[in-house]
């Protein structure tokens, strides 16, 4: 039987959608670990249901029934409830590694490894941290974000900093375990090599 991971993300490079980095790196992911022989599903929040397989990984886009929110943490927040009630019914077989990219898809995650985990690992991945992208020191948003990340980052059992600047954010602003530093630098295969430890 092979080895199965669900890969979290607020986004993916759906066809026809605008690609960002958080999205490319999904699918760089995605792809790597299919052709290393997982079972790949990817799951995001969307504005309908769908269950697709597309170059052999499982693409399950969860539709959230309630989608307008006041601010992204509510929204943020909620899209672990939203995504649980639906889940147990698309993926049903056990998950080896349960991987969050940045903060909304390691919420996920996080509830994923706490209602069905069983003992499944969990990562993290980082692009950017809220000290880049905001000032948690001056905006209550922005702390709130903040204070989230910190809490998600500290349950994953493996952190994975996708730029040198997001690594020293991360020693420098959060109480969280020692974080693998992922770097384009770094080729893809070592990357994917932590998956096998």
């Amino acid at each position: 039987m092979a080895l199965s991971v669900a890969l979290f993300s607020w986004e993916y490079p759906f066809l026809g959608s605008a690609v960002t980095d958080l999205g490319y790196l999904v699918g760089i992911m995605a792809s790597g670990l299919r052709s290393m022989g997982w079972d790949v599903y990817v799951v995001v929040p969307s504005d309908r249901d769908s269950d697709d397989e597309l170059f052999g990984i499982n693409l399950l886009r969860i539709g959230l029934d309630v989608r307008d929110h006041p601010s992204v943490v509510a929204y943020g927040l909620s899209l672990p409830s939203q995504v649980m009630r639906k889940l147990p019914y698309l993926i049903r077989r056990k998950i080896g590694v349960i991987h969050g990219f940045e903060w909304g898809g390691c919420l996920m995650a996080y509830s994923f490894k706490v209602l069905l985990g069983d003992g499944s690992k969990m990562f993290c991945s980082v692009l950017s941290t809220e000290y880049q992208r905001g000032d948690p020191r001056s905006s209550s948003l922005s702390a709130s974000i903040a204070s989230i990340e910190e809490y998600v980052f500290s349950k994953s059992d493996l952190l994975l900093a996708h730029s040198k600047q997001a690594y020293e954010s991360l020693l420098s602003n959060y109480t969280v375990k020692q974080p693998l530093l992922a770097t384009p630098d770094l080729p893809l295969d070592r990357v994917l090599e932590v998956y096998v430890k």
